[in-house]
């Protein structure tokens, strides 16, 4: 996208600087935001090539859906809950937050009450996707209770909110050499002001993707905690995303932004520029590349475990002599195998075979004696089940 910094024209040309800024301005195609930068009305123009990148990304989503759709619904589980996983740790690697798979499971598996056990409230969080569950955030108090249930047990005591809502201190962004390159909107009364006013702009029901860029910067720009801000505002953007394209994409956001962190970083500091009065044209340009870009690398990753699902049942299918309840046996662990990091226990299996727990434990002893490449992990009091899916195949192709 060719769109010249406010910033960049200043240092070429400061009479051209004025006119240009006026132009972009007052264009029919901008959009003025009911917020302030350094002063200065926040705007960001509606460009022509935005409009292509929305196509793009909406054909992207179509794509998705088109390989979602055909998975079965256990394959459709599993790959939610491994690629919410990935979506969490990356998002915490961003800020310096390290968190495991193994955390994040036991999490997974805990109850609401158990609050002392670490990431719960980030994990139920996102898990919103899956339930499908409005998420209503329109004012600064919406914002800070879903801050309360998500973050705050993990928060350190003395980086916990300590004003009416937000933060009563101020807070810094530092540079990798400890520079003070941005400060957080103080006091509180404005913060509060500022948060507000964005949140009504977003939270109208013609709210797009543009909407959604736009508001990652402002929240970045008025960062209202003293911890968590990049990770609260990309779980918002993972949840508002899934209002309008499959929740897959936004769960591939982080992954997008941890591949380059320093051009997350720069978009945020040349709009903070004073220079640029304003004007938020490129990270909204930016944003929606990483929209577009999360949306073709997920769409990839989609198409490659669908085709491996698709071959695995076509080897599954030849197995013509297998009694049913095996089969199904086997065509539960393909998906377990191909869509997740973690097995299925035999009380598991006998669900979603609809059998009791006895029958589905003789069945699938009949398949490990039978020699299919059937593989066990003790996780806790439980055995978890898996299938090497290698093995499975040269076990089928080896066949005469």
């Amino acid at each position: 996208m060719n769109y010249e910094l406010l910033s960049t024209i200043y240092y070429k040309d400061e009479a051209r600087y004025n006119a240009v800024y006026r132009e972009r301005f007052e264009s029919i195609c901008t959009v003025r935001l009911p917020v302030h930068i350094h002063g200065q009305i926040a705007f960001y123009m509606h460009l022509p090539a935005f409009s292509a990148a929305i196509e793009r990304i909406y054909q992207l989503n179509q794509s998705i859906e088109q390989f979602w759709n055909d998975l079965p619904s256990k394959a459709q589980s599993r790959y939610f809950t491994k690629a919410m996983f990935s979506e969490i740790q990356n998002s915490n690697t961003i800020e310096g937050v390290h968190s495991s798979r193994k955390e994040l499971q036991k999490a997974y598996d805990s109850t609401a009450s158990q609050k002392n056990i670490r990431f719960n409230g980030l994990v139920r969080s996102y898990r919103w996707l899956d339930e499908k569950k409005e998420l209503h955030i329109a004012a600064s108090k919406d914002l800070r209770d879903l801050y309360d249930h998500t973050f705050l047990p993990d928060i350190a005591a003395d980086d916990k909110p300590d004003g009416m809502i937000f933060r009563k201190g101020g807070v810094d962004v530092h540079s990798v050499t400890d520079k003070v390159i941005h400060r957080g909107i103080a006091p509180e009364g404005e913060l509060i002001a500022f948060m507000d006013a964005a949140l009504q702009y977003f939270s109208q029901p013609s709210f797009s993707l543009l909407t959604i860029a736009a508001f990652h910067y402002l929240f970045g720009y008025a960062h209202p905690f003293y911890d968590g801000n990049g990770r609260t505002v990309r779980l918002l953007s993972t949840l508002f995303l899934a209002q309008h394209l499959n929740q897959l994409i936004g769960l591939n956001l982080s992954a997008t932004i941890f591949s380059d962190r320093n051009a997350y970083y720069k978009a945020f500091d040349l709009c903070n520029e004073r220079k640029n009065r304003g004007d938020i044209t490129h990270f909204v340009a930016y944003f929606l590349d990483i929209i577009e870009r999360s949306a073709e690398s997920m769409r990839e990753m989609l198409k490659e475990s669908s085709n491996r699902f698709a071959n695995f049942a076509e080897l599954l299918h030849q197995q013509k002599d297998l009694p049913s309840r095996q089969s199904d046996i086997l065509h539960l662990l393909i998906q377990v195998s191909l869509f997740s990091d973690n097995g299925i226990s035999i009380g598991g299996i006998a669900r979603h075979i609809k059998t009791s727990y006895q029958p589905a434990r003789d069945a699938l002893t009949n398949l490990m004696e039978q020699g299919f490449p059937v593989t066990s992990e003790k996780r806790g009091n439980q055995i978890l089940y898996r299938l090497d899916l290698d093995a499975f195949e040269q076990r089928i192709k080896g066949r005469p």
